[in-house]
């Protein structure tokens, strides 16, 4: 037996539990997983398909799914997907539909309800003062290196003004005065000292200028000063509501973990209890269903072989509807429209209604058509007939039950006989009818058309060109 890594609640191998769960559901204790289903956690419903799983099958019911509970459910899938990818229409398998109802616990749901009223008062940390630590700490951030711009303040031009204006009449009361000298005229003596006037009151205009710097770097660092305080009280503000905050949630926390344990320990008392009680119910609904299956696969055999017309009682005691029965009769019409078809390669006689066609001491008889077919899906030569090499590549030294299993998906592999084969038979089969009645020009051009568009294979092309003996 191979080894398998042990999974168990808890556990966090989620790859792993996906596909221990997948396994249970295929195996039809699918119910078991709850809404959930196949989510990668090992949980209580998990840990409960387990058991029903061991419960059945014989194995130690310990909810562990360990190297013989995996082993015995990985094989027993691996043989019932074939079986369910060949007949999917008429055998699946019905889960299995009982459970630990813990709705109805009173136990557990008073436990649960408590942590879910946790679950809905977690706490929260306010953040009150987010928003403003943030504002501030950009605004700190982004305070410009201190600049100063002359021409740009507001004092500066008063002062400016003022000493311009005030210059401006020390150099015309000045030059008057030296006029008045000269008789009333004006002279470059007059001009200069009105000048050094006018360049005295600016030169104590730019004296001023060291001292506006002053006053507006003082306003600069006052500005980034008060700043740092606010973002210093706030964000000290903000790290004591965290703090706060923090504390209550981590007691919650305690609180809620101490709740789910009570809740967890209520669950299991409540499923151990009802596995005691299941067991014999169990027992009983396998007997049954193992009944209702064998009249299933008997009335499924009568149908497909004869076409047979179930009763509602019959289909009831079958556990089948009544669109899988129609499927089945379905079938059967095929089964017997092939077999009536008047394609048959050159075997084919008036006198032979059942289309025996080449026949084999000791392998059974079987036509023409339909061995080709065989053949084609098999991948050896279209010869129709049952030679040793078609009894080495299918495996069966009788060409009828060959065939019944063929037909029903047995013989090639499951997958490629649905997702190929299958759908390239009917289409063969369906360009049949279309060309029984055209002249071989017709038929051959059509077979060819038919392969060009992919509908069907150059095997296949070649078992049709000999049935109609066109090659």
């Amino acid at each position: 037996m191979a080894n398998y890594t042990t999974l168990r609640q808890g556990n966090s191998n989620t790859a792993e539990n996906k596909k221990l769960q997948q396994a249970l559901k295929d195996a039809g204790y699918g119910s078991y997983l709850g809404s959930a289903g196949v989510d990668g956690i090992y949980g209580r419903d998990t840990a409960a398909a387990v058991k029903a799983y061991q419960q059945d099958n014989g194995l130690q019911v310990d909810g562990i799914a360990g190297n013989q509970t995996l082993g015995k459910l990985y094989a027993s899938n691996a043989v019932s997907q074939q079986t369910q990818q060949q007949n999917a229409q008429v055998s699946a398998k019905p889960e299995k539909s009982y459970r630990y109802d813990y709705d109805n616990d009173p136990v557990y749901q008073a436990a649960q309800q408590k942590v879910t009223e946790l679950e809905g008062n977690k706490p929260t940390i306010q953040g009150t003062y987010d928003q403003q630590v943030e504002q501030l700490f950009q605004e700190l951030m982004g305070h410009k290196d201190f600049q100063y711009d002359l021409n740009g303040d507001a004092l500066w031009q008063q002062y400016k003004d003022q000493y311009t204006t005030q210059g401006k009449l020390a150099m015309m009361d000045t030059m008057g005065q030296a006029a008045a000298l000269t008789g009333g005229y004006g002279s470059s003596y007059a001009q200069g000292v009105g000048q050094q006037a006018y360049q005295g009151y600016l030169q104590q205009m730019n004296d001023r200028v060291p001292e506006l710097y002053q006053l507006a770097m003082d306003k600069y660092d006052n500005e980034q000063a008060m700043l740092k305080d606010k973002f210093t009280t706030a964000k000290g503000m903000q790290d004591d509501e965290y703090a706060k905050g923090r504390d209550k949630l981590s007691d919650w926390y305690t609180e809620l973990g101490l709740a789910k344990d009570d809740a967890d320990a209520a669950y299991d008392r409540g499923q151990n209890a009802w596995y005691t009680e299941e067991s014999l119910r169990r027992e009983d609904e396998n007997t049954a269903y193992n009944r209702e299956q064998d009249a299933y696969d008997k009335l499924m055999t009568l149908i497909v072989g004869t076409g047979y017309t179930p009763t509602a009682a019959e289909l009831e005691a079958a556990g089948m509807n009544q669109e899988q029965a129609t499927a089945l009769a379905m079938q059967h019409d095929r089964d017997q429209a092939a077999a009536a078809a008047p394609y048959s390669g050159g075997d084919e006689k008036e006198d032979d209604p059942d289309y025996s066609g080449v026949k084999v001491p000791g392998s059974g008889s079987l036509a023409e058509d339909k061995i080709r077919m065989i053949q084609w899906s098999l991948g050896i030569e279209t010869t129709g007939v049952w030679d040793q090499a078609t009894v080495d590549a299918s495996g069966y030294e009788n060409s009828n039950e060959c065939y019944e299993d063929w037909s029903a998906g047995k013989v090639v592999n499951a997958q490629e006989w649905t997702s190929y084969y299958l759908p390239k038979m009917r289409a063969a089969e369906k360009l049949k009818g279309q060309i029984k009645n055209m002249t071989a020009a017709e038929q051959e051009a059509e077979i060819r058309a038919a392969y060009e568009a992919g509908d069907i294979d150059a095997a296949l092309v070649q078992v049709l060109l000999c049935g109609y003996g066109l090659v």
